[in-house]
């Protein structure tokens, strides 16, 4: 819930739902202003949480190092790809928290673009 803003407390009740997100490959995905805490489920694992698949395609890409640290560059990274790409707004846009210390941002872009 609050989009965005909301996105430190989607992550703490996914946590709450599964445990520790350590060791877990997990992402947070924004589509019509509505933010999800995602995390990929293990065989076998039920949460009780509603499940769903990250949908693929043309992604441009952004790295922030330390985010931590950065997460107010977030926003601005993802509308400098704006800025750079034709947006796909039939697909969510990514955050994908590879490492504790690094972040990949990807933007949907429509084919060729």
């Amino acid at each position: 819930e609050g989009g965005i803003p909301g996105s430190k407390a989607a992550f703490a009740r996914l946590e709450s739902k599964i445990g520790p997100l350590k060791g877990r490959q997990f992402y947070g995905t924004i589509s019509g202003g509505e933010y999800r805490a995602c995390v990929a489920r293990r065989p076998g694992e039920s949460s009780g949480l509603s499940e769903g698949v990250i949908p693929g395609g043309d992604y441009a890409q952004a790295k922030i190092d330390d985010w931590p640290e950065h997460l107010d560059r977030i926003g601005p990274t993802f509308r400098a790809l704006a800025d750079k790409f034709v947006e796909d707004p039939e697909r969510p846009s990514i955050e994908y928290y590879r490492s504790h210390t690094e972040l990949r941002l990807l933007l949907p872009i429509r084919r060729g673009s």
